[in-house]
Formats: C-alpha cells, structure tokens, sequence
C-alpha cells in the first residue's frame, strides 16, 4: 500500500499542469517584491570600494549626481539611485542632478527630487536640479570648465548664477565627487573628461555593461562601481536603506531555488518512471 501511494504522488507528479508551476513562481516573485524578506547578503568587495570612496568625502562637498539611465533600466538602476541619494542626503552633499539622456527630468523629478524635499534639505541652498540636458558627451566635456555657461537654468526655469548653492560652483574643479546612475553609456562620458580634471567617478551600472566598464576599474579610471541590481542591494544593506533591490535578491534567490528543487523533482520522477519500464 504505501509503495502504490508512492506511486500514485510521483506519477501526478510527472503529470503535473505547468500553469501551476507558473502560479508558484508567480506567487514567489509578488510576495517577495510587496515583502522584503532580508535574506543573508555577503557584501561583495567592490561594493565596498564604492562605499568607501563616498565615505572619504568630507559632508557637505559638491557633487554631480547624473541620472544617464532611462526608463526601461530604472527597475535595475532605480534601487541604487535611491539608497545613494538617501546616503547623500544623510550627509548633506550639496548635490547637482543632472543627465544626459531624455529620460533624466521625468527619473529626477519623480524619484530622486522627493528624497531631497523629505529630508527638509533647502532647494538653491543644498541641491539643484537642472534636468536634462542634450548633447551627450560634448554637454559633458564642456561642464568640466564652464557649469554655467552650459546650464543657463535649472529644471524649473530659475537662473542656474542665482542660486547660492551654485555661486561657488563654476566647474569642474568645484566638485568633490561624480555620481552616475548609468543604463546606458554615460560612465564613459565622465571618465574621459571629468576624471582627467581631478574629479573621481563611481558609477552603479546596469548588468549587461558591467564588462565593458571592468577596465577602467582595473585601471583606476572608475573609482567604484555598484554591479547590477547584486550591487544595488548590498549598498543598501551597507546603508541600511532596505528597499526594492533587497527584495529583487530576495525574489532571484527564492524563484532560482524554487527553479532548482522542481528541476530535481522533475528528474527523479523522470528517472523512477525509467525505472518502472525497465
């Protein structure tokens, strides 16, 4: 009897709708995105070299914080652009937002704005948010000598020389720090232009540029870099500002296990069905 009972699990088993496996991984993935669960997370030593370049900057230096992603890589980018500018905030950075890619107003003025305001920090006085701006890497390479010649205003019509924040801030030699949220290219931008003038650049990238920009890590051109949505939620563990990248790991690493034990369920029913016929 108990051998039939055995049989009868492992063969609906080896039956089983694939909607329902659908449904489970479906399942997995809302409840770990609507609830973090913080599994265990190893700090991975780039991630820790980031931190570290951020926490040599004395508080309340000038940095760029360029927002050069776009919407369809915010779901990995956003996380990390998130836990950095609360990390800013925290240490009251007098920050510059821009980018150099359309998406940048819509991404700044929706999320990372907020963070600025919530903290009670004084706009003009402690960030300026000058949106977006064209010409990719010439834009770039003309801010390191003239930021005000470029940005004539900032993203909501104010004159960039009227800003007491902005009065001590003529180029690049005024920053401290370049902070590029990138999905795109930008990165690249600011290591041939803003690097060379004396102005380190770290960067949280998304995953499929990480290979193109290990060289420059390597060669010290990029002083830090946060690797994908892995990098993302280890700074957010560092900083302990817990949000959407902690629970994207959590929501890989449970969906990939739950991946993982129906593969070998489905390989021993497999096998004990050879078994049977043979």
């Amino acid at each position: 009897m108990p051998d039939e009972e055995k049989r009868d699990i492992w063969s609906t088993l080896e039956h089983i709708d694939r909607r329902i496996l659908y449904w489970i991984l479906a399942a997995i993935v809302v409840f770990t995105l609507l609830v973090p669960i913080g599994l265990p997370l190893k700090v991975s030593p780039r991630t820790n070299d980031f931190y570290h370049v951020l926490e040599k900057i004395p508080d309340g230096k000038a940095m760029v914080f360029s927002i050069d992603a776009t919407v369809e890589t915010w779901p990995e980018n956003g996380p990390g652009a998130v836990a950095i500018a609360k990390y800013i905030v925290s240490r009251h950075f007098k920050t510059i937002i821009w980018g150099f890619f359309p998406d940048a107003a819509l991404l700044g003025e929706k999320y990372i704005v907020p963070i600025f305001k919530e903290a009670g920090l004084k706009y003009g006085e402690d960030y300026v948010f000058a949106g977006f701006f064209p010409g990719g890497e010439t834009t770039v390479a003309r801010l390191t000598t003239d930021i005000q010649g470029v940005i004539k205003k900032d993203f909501y019509g104010n004159l960039i020389e009227n800003l007491p924040m902005m009065k001590n801030i003529k180029s690049a030699k005024d920053i401290a720090l370049v902070i590029d949220i990138d999905g795109t290219n930008g990165t690249e931008f600011y290591i041939r232009h803003w690097k060379p003038a004396g102005v380190p650049v770290i960067s949280t990238v998304v995953g499929v540029i990480i290979s193109g920009y290990l060289p420059f890590l390597g060669s010290g051109q990029l002083s830090g870099m946060l690797m994908g949505i892995k990098g993302n939620a280890e700074f957010e563990k560092l900083t302990n500002h817990v949000g959407k990248g902690m629970s994207a790991m959590d929501m890989l690493s449970l969906a990939q296990t739950a991946l993982i034990i129906l593969i070998m369920i489905g390989n021993i029913a497999l096998i004990r069905h050879w078994l049977r016929r043979g």
